[in-house]
């Protein structure tokens, strides 16, 4: 059985979207309330974190929040979703996330990455440590 995904979103309607799809596409997820959930979620073993947002800055992405989602890109590979302005100045790799998308974001290529994920976990003996794929631009093939 593959590991679960684990995903955090702010948004009810989004969040369960979110879930409904996944699970159509045979994903187990785990759909977490808080930020301290999501980091339980990736300690306890999931593939992959979905994370909605953050920091509390519409412009700016500040020092702190930077260094959160590096820390739980280090803990679980991470795709971050936001419709901030910061979002559009940063890349997936200066983060060091599997994927930055912008809203509106295409369900399409969340899905893909998805997949991607899946393909590795799916590769990757029990015990070692999942290899990073290279950060993935919304729309480039995965």
């Amino acid at each position: 059985m593959r590991a679960p995904i684990a995903s955090f979103d702010d948004d009810a309607t989004l969040r369960e979207l979110l879930r409904d799809v996944l699970e159509l596409e045979g994903c187990s997820v785990v759909v977490c309330s808080s930020l301290m959930e999501l980091h339980q979620a990736a300690v306890r073993g999931a593939m992959l974190a979905i994370v909605d947002g953050w920091g509390s800055g519409h412009l700016t992405l500040g020092d702190i929040e930077r260094q959160q989602i590096i820390n739980l890109a280090r803990l679980v590979p991470t795709v971050l979703m936001s419709g901030r302005t910061w979002a559009a100045k940063v890349t997936a790799g200066e983060l060091g996330l599997v994927a930055l998308l912008p809203k509106p974001f295409d369900l399409q290529a969340l899905l893909d990455i998805v997949r991607a994920r899946q393909r590795v976990d799916d590769h990757t003996p029990t015990g070692l440590a999942l290899a990073m794929p290279s950060p993935q631009a919304v729309g480039q093939p995965v």
